[in-house]
């Protein structure tokens, strides 16, 4: 979403100068939106108009109970591996999984961190009497600032943390560069493997979490990030329909079609509305935009999914949308 809104600044003060609404989209799409955001890419620019958007949602944050919903166990509840939503800014997701560590006899409440951009939040939560978790990991899907913008002050609070994001996107603070299909072990417990899904950024990168004692990969769960969402997929920042096609190809080959995937925003409403227009006469669309109308009524989130699901009614899963373009 912070990409989107300093776009929108900025094609907001040049739309004032420009009546032809012609004139206006081709603007955007051709000067605006790759200037904008190559601008939104530095560092110094991206995180002020970041910083700002969270001290904009921070005062009304603050004046309610901590919000998060408890999203399940990776395995059995025994294994007490927990699954943490953490809900920020006006649609982002930050998942956390809690597990425990011996250390002489000792237990201790340890914690990973899917695209914490919202330091504070994330602190707090950690900090909470019934969790009193450390930081041991940090997992960047790539390097837009609404998900890796937590990563420097994190660093600084938990310097043993362990920042992970792909060599291609170079994602702030990253001290473990991973490439396509590279896997490695957290702590001896959990196995997580890289998964490359360009077109959102050229170095996107997905998560495929599962307990190392078990690497059953149905039971595994995945972070997609802004690749792969409920109905629908990313903005092509860094790509085109072709290498989106070829994304989701590879996504349909490299993970579980019964996996939970956990995705990195709260989008699932709008898009499931332009997967009915794309296919209208998909039911499952329908079905599913009426389910998560509900959720998101209720306050709920509409997360998790699986591939199984998606693929009866994602267009970007599906070769409907690609026939269009």
């Amino acid at each position: 979403m912070g990409v989107w809104f300093f776009l929108l600044i900025i094609f907001s003060l040049f739309a004032l100068l420009i009546k032809s609404s012609k004139a206006r989209i081709f603007l955007f799409s051709n000067v605006i939106r790759p200037i904008g955001y190559r601008l939104y890419l530095f560092e110094f620019i991206g995180m002020f108009f970041h910083r700002l958007m969270l001290k904009n949602t921070k005062e009304e944050r603050e004046s309610k109970p901590l919000l998060y919903h408890k999203m399940g166990y990776l395995g059995s509840q025994d294994d007490a591996i927990e699954i943490i939503g953490l809900p920020f800014l006006t649609d982002n997701y930050c998942y956390i999984i809690l597990y425990k560590v011996k250390y002489q006899d000792v237990e201790v409440t340890k914690a990973v961190a899917v695209d914490p951009a919202d330091h504070e939040l994330l602190t707090s939560f950690l900090d909470r009497s019934d969790i009193n978790a450390t930081l041991s990991t940090i997992l960047t899907t790539h390097k837009h600032w609404d998900h890796a913008g937590g990563n420097v002050e994190l660093k600084n609070k938990y310097p043993e943390a362990v920042i992970v994001g792909s060599t291609i996107d170079k994602v702030a603070a990253c001290t473990k560069f991973v490439n396509d299909k590279d896997e490695f072990t957290i702590d001896g417990i959990l196995n997580v493997r890289i998964v490359l899904t360009p077109c959102h950024t050229a170095g996107h990168i997905m998560f495929v979490v599962s307990k190392k004692s078990n690497p059953n990969q149905k039971d595994a769960i995945v972070f997609s990030g802004d690749h792969l969402f409920v109905g629908g997929c990313g903005a092509l920042f860094e790509g085109n329909m072709k290498e989106m096609k070829n994304s989701m190809n590879k996504i349909k080959q490299e993970v579980d079609w019964d996996s939970r995937i956990f995705c990195g925003h709260e989008y699932s409403t709008r898009l499931l509305q332009v997967a009915q227009r794309v296919e209208p006469d998909n039911q499952e669309a329908k079905l599913k935009y009426n389910w998560a109308m509900r959720q998101r009524y209720n306050k709920l989130p509409t997360v998790p999914t699986t591939l199984r699901q998606e693929v009866t009614y994602n267009p970007f899963l599906r070769e409907a949308i690609y026939t269009m373009m």
